[in-house]
């Protein structure tokens, strides 16, 4: 009996070591666990259709869930010109052996098993299945069914799941992807054949690494015509991400000249500011956006002033773009720490207004340098026409040369400039015009003309202000037209120009509801993040994240030191044409101080003679 049982031990030891050794060999996973199928036609990548039902299973099974995985799948392709757009499925090697996908076979939740290729993947590599319309035959691997918006992929080895990837409409929209990073299933920007990266655009806790892959003749040919804002081919690689077929050229006025005169030896020479697309060849969007914007800090040694400028808009309620540091390349170049901004343009209008989007309506969206007065006879030519508008049309331009055109620009110009408020979006603008008020952006309608959008809420018929480019606000603004320093200006009288000159604001501020919803939000941004306590945490956790950038950053305006002093001191020794700059902190202490004692009733907040002044 003894010699019974010995000799079925060693017999199952023999089996053992032979299913072993023969899952090296076809599989190159060492020691013990893979579950081997083999059917007749398995070994033909061709056929691609093959069903697992009926094949001849070995005994040997193996724990390979820390081998292959399901890495990412797009069951909404975006790239027309990948795999013919269909949906695909990514597959990766985790283990640190080779890996012959021909013991592995994939379903999704309403088809067969189909058996995988007689692929060798390598540790780390990545194999990408089509999956496409089963009437529609394609090239290579693919497995003839397509994913759906509620849908889940299987793994097999033999008859054992071994990993499985479920989802959900709201998780494969139009231009993401799903799948694993860092231990998590997340949404993520689709990178097939590589490894995944997160769907995120912007980051209040991160600098992500941008490059601008172009020519060096591309780029030689900028810098030789930077006021031309030609457009260059490129690539751009975002965290990780690639996305091709992009073009960029720079952006700005008095900035972009002021940097075209620099020498060649200059630190920062060729720091322009930038503006990408990612649709003007071809139909794509990158994370949603058709458009960004590169920002390079000119004449804010904080380079925070927007960023501060923009989350105020959001504190206040009103609709503000999104803001991100990054620090960006072209080619080989190293530009340094810039800022990422989320443009205004149609995407933006359709995210911040969901009821003109729901309501299939597209309002009116000027880039503005006006003052939005208008005396009768006045036409719409006189804002929209020569070499630089004051009202350039930026959506519905298929309505220009028509009877459309305007429409509807006009009537509010007339209805500001003869008394009335109603055809303005009062909510969003009591709201804005608070946050400009502390901002106290003086480069803007609030005492130049330009530095906005307006938009036309078509659903309320009704018109807004937008922000945009605060570079020169919180204390750093220009003097030009200042009759009285920024912190005691009275919050009844926000502009510098007399107010009948900005007629939004004037009829916003004459009555007297409007002005109590105005009082109100200006006290909700004092209370909340314009308090001298809460902003220097905010500020400090900023510096933080950006402090070793700027000390590296090869090409800043103002130094290191600079740029550290600049928050408590004025600074005066840096690379622009605006002067001394104001110190950031002092003017918010010094503002909150005035702003919450006119609210109060302490001290005046209007002025019987008119003006900003007390």
């Amino acid at each position: 009996m003894n010699k019974f049982f010995l000799a079925i031990l060693l017999l199952s030891v023999i089996l053992l070591n032979a299913c072993n050794n023969s899952s090296k060999g076809e599989s190159g996973l060492s020691g013990s666990s893979l579950s081997t199928t083999i059917s007749s036609n398995s070994g033909s990548s061709g056929d691609s259709s093959s069903d697992i039902a009926g094949s001849t299973e070995t005994t040997c099974k193996v724990d390979i869930s820390d081998s292959l995985v399901i890495s990412e799948i797009v069951a909404r392709s975006h790239i027309p010109d990948y795999l013919n757009g269909n949906d695909w499925i990514e597959l990766q090697n985790l283990s640190p052996q080779s890996i012959n996908l021909i013991h592995f076979s994939i379903k999704n939740s309403k088809s067969r098993l189909f058996n995988l290729p007689n692929i060798i993947l390598q540790p780390g590599q990545f194999f990408v299945i089509q999956a496409s319309d089963p009437n529609i035959p394609q090239e290579g691997y693919y497995v003839p069914f397509k994913l759906s918006k509620n849908d889940s992929v299987i793994l097999y080895s033999g008859s054992t799941q071994i990993d499985s990837l479920t989802w959900k409409g709201g998780e494969v929209k139009k231009g993401r992807s799903y799948g694993r990073l860092n231990g998590f299933v997340q949404i993520l920007y689709p990178t097939p054949n590589s490894a995944n990266v997160p769907y995120i655009l912007f980051s209040a806790s991160e600098v992500f690494t941008v490059k601008i892959i172009t020519s060096d003749l591309n780029w030689q040919h900028l810098l030789k015509n930077p006021t031309k804002e030609y457009w260059y081919p490129a690539d751009l690689e975002f965290n990780g991400a690639v996305i091709k077929d992009i073009h960029f050229r720079t952006k700005g006025s008095s900035s972009e000249r002021a940097i075209a005169k620099l020498d060649y030896n200059h630190r920062s020479y060729g720091r322009y500011s930038f503006k990408l697309k990612f649709n003007k060849k071809k139909d794509q969007k990158f994370m949603g956006m058709k458009c960004l914007v590169f920002n390079n800090g000119y004449g804010d040694p904080t380079l925070m002033r927007d960023l501060l400028a923009y989350r105020l808009m959001k504190e206040a309620g009103a609709p503000a773009s999104e803001f991100s540091f990054i620090d960006l390349w072209i080619g080989d170049k190293h530009l340094g720490i810039y800022q990422m901004i989320e443009p205004v343009d149609r995407e933006y209008v359709e995210k911040y207004f969901p009821d003109d989007k729901k309501n299939g309506f597209k309002g009116d969206l000027y880039k503005a340098f006006c003052t939005l007065q208008w005396k009768p006879g006045q036409t719409l030519k006189s804002y929209t026409t020569g070499r630089f508008p004051q009202l350039e049309l930026k959506t519905n331009e298929e309505t220009i040369g028509t009877d459309m055109e305007g429409k509807a620009l006009m009537a509010f110009l007339e209805s500001i400039n003869t008394g009335s408020s109603k055809l303005i979006d009062t909510d969003n603008m009591t709201r804005y015009t608070a946050a400009m008020t502390l901002i106290s952006n003086y480069d803007s309608y609030f005492a130049n003309e330009g530095n906005y959008y307006l938009y036309e809420h078509r659903s309320i018929n009704a018109f807004t202000m937008l922000p945009w480019d605060f570079n020169l606000g919180l204390g750093r603004s220009i003097k030009e037209g200042k009759k009285c320093e920024d912190p005691v200006v009275l919050i009844d009288h926000p502009t510098i120009k007399p107010i009948e000159e900005r007629p939004m604001i004037a009829r916003l501020l004459e009555k007297d509801k409007l002005r109590k919803d105005y009082h109100g939000h200006l006290n909700t941004l004092l209370k909340n993040l314009f308090n001298p306590g809460d902003i220097r945490v905010f500020l400090k956790e900023k510096r933080d994240l950006i402090d070793p950038y700027v000390k590296n950053d090869p090409t800043g305006f103002y130094s290191y030191e600079s740029w550290k002093k600049s928050f408590t001191d004025n600074v005066s020794d840096g690379t622009d044409h605006f002067g001394k700059a104001g110190a950031l902190l002092p003017f918010i202490d010094a503002r909150y101080d005035n702003v919450k004692r006119q609210l109060e009733g302490e001290i005046p907040s209007s002025n019987k003679s008119g003006g900003p002044c007390p």
